[in-house]
């Protein structure tokens, strides 16, 4: 975990010495390729592991079903917040 934070220091320091310089403008190009490489090199490690395979059925609809008990609790936890603001 302390390299994390490291590293996250690390960045703060560096936007901070890069205030106002024209490398600040490349910043979200390089963050599209840092992520999209770390997506690419996680992809290839599950895919390299027969156990995460087997069992991405069951991981499947265990996901799927988290994904729409989390939609229908936002929806259903917004609803009283938007008829408070209509009336």
């Amino acid at each position: 975990m302390q390299p994390l934070i490291l590293a996250l220091l690390i960045g703060l320091l560096c936007g901070r010495l890069l205030k106002g310089s024209s490398l600040i403008k490349h910043i979200p190009a390089v963050v599209l390729v840092s992520v999209a490489l770390l997506l690419l090199i996680m992809g290839a490690k599950i895919g390299g592991n027969p156990e995460v395979i087997s069992s991405l059925p069951r991981l499947g609809g265990k996901a799927l079903t988290f994904a729409i008990l989390s939609i229908a609790g936002g929806i259903l936890l917004t609803l009283p917040l938007q008829r408070r603001n209509n009336t």
